[in-house]
């Protein structure tokens, strides 16, 4: 604002003059309304500023919990299944062996079995070669009882069918963790 010299000494050309004071009293009036204004807006802003860091800090601390925690469910998870991958495998190792040991039995006595035949199949060459007619008829009467050979167990040799089982409740296992993960997945997303 320009201040007229003549305007202030004697009335020059009708202007309305006021003291410098009176006018700073007023101005200073309304400067301190406004700073007040700006001062409580100012204390609003901080205290809005400090929640929203509250919350933020709130969130923050909530979000690295769920991480920890989801961190060893995930890791218990882990350390469960390869307990169940160890029992599976030590239950499948004892089901290979009993199975193993089975058939193992079998191929004992069929082996032995198969050595007897042979070994009488040779003795009733050797006989049927020999010029002795005494001893040809005391010898036919023992080639001529059939070997005393036991039943043999049936042994299954379809070595998947034994697993299938397992297999399968493996597989379903598998589909339920998923679909249980794929579930609580949908649930804590939607909230």
């Amino acid at each position: 604002m320009f201040v007229c010299w003549l305007c202030t000494s004697n009335q020059h050309k009708d202007h309305e003059c006021v003291s410098t004071k009176i006018q700073r009293l007023e101005k200073q009036k309304v400067l301190s309304e406004i700073q007040a204004d700006n001062q409580q807006r100012l204390k609003d802003r901080e205290q809005e500023l400090k929640e929203l860091k509250k919350v933020m800090e709130v969130a923050k601390n909530s979000a690295n919990r769920v991480h920890s925690e989801t961190e060893a469910v995930v890791r218990e998870l882990q350390e469960s299944m390869e307990r169940l991958q160890e029992l599976l495998e030590e239950a499948l190792d004892q089901t290979g062996l009993e199975k193993m040991g089975q058939a193992q039995e079998v191929v004992e006595n069929l082996e032995g079995e198969i050595r007897e035949r042979k070994k009488r199949d040779t003795e009733m060459k050797d006989l049927s070669g020999c010029d002795d007619h005494i001893y040809y008829l005391q010898t036919c009467d023992s080639m001529s009882t059939p070997l005393e050979v036991g039943d043999f167990p049936v042994v299954l040799v379809n070595a998947e069918a034994s697993y299938e089982p397992v297999r399968s409740a493996i597989l379903a296992l598998r589909e339920r963790v998923e679909d249980l993960c794929n579930q609580e997945l949908a649930r804590s997303s939607n909230k």
